[in-house]
């Protein structure tokens, strides 16, 4: 019998990867509204509790999504400072 070896993805950091990896010239910035359902926090703290083994395998962050995750958002540091890093993104990774 085939068992998956790898968990996820995990729906809400595929949704956040849709958004940070965006290009130098396009801004989509997790965070930035009060109302935004992604919050960067949110992100960080699935990603560690994936790490942890405390997620069901079904919501678990993949290795493949993490390096992504962290990937794009150390590209986007580097971007212009108006597609650089929202005030939530900058507080969520000074945690």
């Amino acid at each position: 019998m085939y068992k998956k070896q790898y968990p996820g993805p995990n729906a809400e950091v595929e949704e956040a990867l849709a958004r940070v990896c965006t290009g130098p010239h396009q801004t989509r910035p997790l965070g930035v509204r009060a109302d935004d359902p992604i919050k960067p926090s949110a992100i960080l703290e699935t990603i560690l509790r994936s790490v942890k083994g405390e997620l069901p395998e079904d919501q678990a962050v993949s290795e493949a999504q993490m390096g992504a995750f962290f990937a794009a958002m150390t590209i986007r540091k580097g971007f212009p400072k108006k597609t650089q890093w929202s005030e939530a993104e900058i507080a969520a990774f000074d945690k």
